[in-house]
């Protein structure tokens, strides 16, 4: 017993060695405003040590820190019109807080916001012309070349007359 005792100290002492480390250098990234960072070396700790409540007080505090910065960054890539590296943010946020309200809100928008962009370039091919009409798209889905067909005839129809 005493031989399984000491074989199993040094992993013992390497794990709380190794749960402070990690703690101090949370820390440090929590100074310098980095929460996300923060947040995974705080999360790695606590995974190390779950009973320690410093380890999961800041793990916890530093949760919806680092979900609020992705978040703001989401909503700075889809201002700027980066839908698809938005919503990457913002799903990303989501899983680091999963009750975070806002994440899922900007979320959601992103994705109407994405499909709607769909439709848009829908449309707007559905105006070039042949190029919606095209044999390829026929005998890959004939119905899409009809309803093409019908939205190109219903465009020429509503022209206005000069």
């Amino acid at each position: 017993m005493l031989l399984l005792l000491s074989l199993r100290l040094p992993d013992l002492a390497k794990t709380i060695d190794s749960a402070k480390a990690l703690y101090d250098k949370g820390q440090d990234a929590e100074a310098r405003q980095n929460y996300e960072q923060a947040f995974d070396y705080f999360k790695q700790a606590y995974n190390l040590k779950p009973k320690d409540l410093r380890y999961r007080t800041a793990f916890e505090r530093t949760r919806f820190l680092a979900a609020s910065s992705r978040v703001h960054r989401g909503q700075i890539l889809r201002d700027a019109g980066k839908l698809d590296e938005a919503l990457v943010e913002f799903q990303k946020g989501l899983e680091t807080d999963p009750s975070s309200f806002i994440a899922q809100q900007e979320l959601k928008r992103t994705q109407q916001m994405i499909r709607r962009r769909r439709i848009r370039s829908r449309r707007l091919r559905c105006r070039a012309g042949p190029r919606c009409a095209d044999d390829w798209s026929r005998r890959r889905a004939p119905w899409n070349w009809l309803r093409s067909r019908t939205c190109l005839l219903r465009s020429k129809s509503r022209k206005k007359p000069t």
